[in-house]
């Protein structure tokens, strides 16, 4: 009996060794993605193994600021996948706000906000991004030129993007639905 016991015990440990291990993993990654983003805003969820999947601003080697994601695998940063294109050369943070969220198993809804947008234009944007092909979908534009914060809730086909605008001094906030997982909204 005092075997068996002492075997679950050893069990329980090597399962909260593995799960440690997995988190440290993940912590290392977005302490990396961190780093590369310069202290940028870093958006994150997890995919359907429940590996992170990170969203944030890389400055890619033709030395363009533009969105990037990557999921970790085994703690560390898998391959990185461009979002945006046409960024910026100047080192600064370029978006007030990122958001993502797996949309069922093709692939990604990403939303994020301008620092800087043109003004009386709108601030968010929200795309499509194909985990397989790893291309988006048109770029869609919402709120105003204040527009930050995003958040996207998912259940099943209905996606709502919330966030923020700043107006007088004051704050509101927003949101758009889609009923067919972010073709088309409210």
């Amino acid at each position: 009996m005092e075997t068996r016991k002492t075997l679950i015990a050893m069990g329980a440990m090597l399962i909260a060794t593995t799960t440690l291990a997995a988190e440290d993993g993940a912590s290392a990654a977005r302490t990396a993605v961190e780093k590369l983003s310069g202290g940028c805003p870093v958006a994150e969820t997890v995919d359907a193994d429940g590996a992170p999947v990170l969203l944030w601003q890389h400055r890619f080697e033709n030395g363009a600021h533009d969105l990037a994601m990557a999921r970790t695998q085994q703690g560390a940063l898998g391959e990185i996948h461009r979002v945006t294109f046409g960024g910026s050369d100047e080192p600064a943070c370029h978006y007030r706000g990122l958001a993502i969220a797996r949309g069922g198993d093709w692939g990604w809804h990403l939303a994020w906000a301008l620092a800087e947008p043109e003004t009386g234009q709108p601030a968010l944007r929200y795309a499509r991004m194909d985990g397989e092909a790893w291309v988006s979908s048109p770029t869609r534009r919402f709120g105003d030129d204040s527009a930050h914060a995003p958040h996207l809730r998912v259940d099943g086909e209905q996606v709502t993007l919330s966030w923020r605008e700043a107006q007088d001094d004051t704050e509101s906030g927003h949101s758009a639905v889609s009923v067919d997982g972010g073709r088309s909204w409210d």
